[in-house]
């Protein structure tokens, strides 16, 4: 079997919303709004616009459905999501403490650090647009501190820190899976779980978001979100550099900064 170093989830350049004309109380008008948007704003009104049509979009069209799937992500987005911090690293230890809290993990203590496993990367588009890409590295689990749930769910809350809710944007998320010096390095079928909670959550919550996926996990995603995978067969060794085929997906310049932090953060 040859391995699977790397996935990415990949998208269009990102749907255009339908454009809302914005009154002097800060609501917004129904004069462009469609009646679907205004019926899920009417049940939801502190949903965002941008939320309400990438929902609406997510359930194709089906304002019902839309409105039990956002309730459901503000209902946990109250829940599980209070953020003190904007700095990379310092984010990740709020959002680990915040999972931590939240997960009722048995393995692991309120001050226990979790390895980051999630790093976040600005690069531009061939149309020289502003994008950004989400790089995980799943071999950084270490499942002696803390459960593969409680991975995936401070993954989850530390997306709701980087996407701006007003937004319509969608990021490359790609998912790494060589093994690095240093890290836990657990098996692939272990990894398992982890995956399969992670994209569960990301397409639950983030529904419209992906531009681009890399990564061995379309069997766990739906269906519209697995159309926009793309699977980087290579070797998954600690010293394998990426194959030259994810030149045909990734721009250079992103593919150097994936491959840094990947050196960097090797013991």
């Amino acid at each position: 079997m040859v391995p699977l170093p790397m996935t990415i989830i990949a998208a269009d350049q990102g749907d255009e919303l339908h454009p809302e004309i914005i009154a002097d109380d800060g609501i917004a008008s129904s004069l462009t709004e469609p009646k679907a948007c205004q019926e899920i704003r009417d049940a939801l009104p502190d949903s965002t616009p941008a939320e309400r049509q990438r929902f609406l979009a997510s359930r194709s069209g089906n304002s019902v459905a839309a409105i039990v799937k956002l309730t459901n992500y503000l209902d946990w987005r109250r829940e599980h999501c209070k953020h003190d911090s904007t700095d990379n690293y310092d984010a990740w230890e709020s959002t680990c403490r915040q999972a931590i809290l939240m997960s009722k993990d048995e393995t692991a203590h309120n001050d226990t650090k979790l390895p980051c496993v999630l790093f976040v990367h600005e690069f531009n588009d061939a149309t020289s647009t502003p994008r950004r890409c989400i790089q995980v590295l799943p071999p950084r689990v270490d499942t002696s501190l803390a459960n593969h749930s409680t991975y995936a769910l401070a993954i989850a809350i530390y997306l709701d820190r980087v996407l701006d809710r007003d937004s319509d944007e969608k990021v490359t998320l790609a998912i790494d899976v060589r093994v690095g010096k240093g890290w836990a390095n657990i098996s692939a079928f272990k990894l398992l779980p982890f995956i399969k909670a992670t994209t569960k959550l990301v397409s639950e919550l983030y529904p419209e978001r992906l531009e681009r996926y890399l990564g061995a996990v379309k069997p766990f995603l739906d269906k519209e979100t697995a159309g926009k995978v793309f699977l980087i067969p290579g070797p998954a060794g600690a010293d394998a550099g990426l194959p030259e085929t994810i030149q045909d997906v990734l721009d250079r310049d992103l593919i150097e900064k994936l491959e840094k932090m990947r050196h960097d953060c090797q013991v």
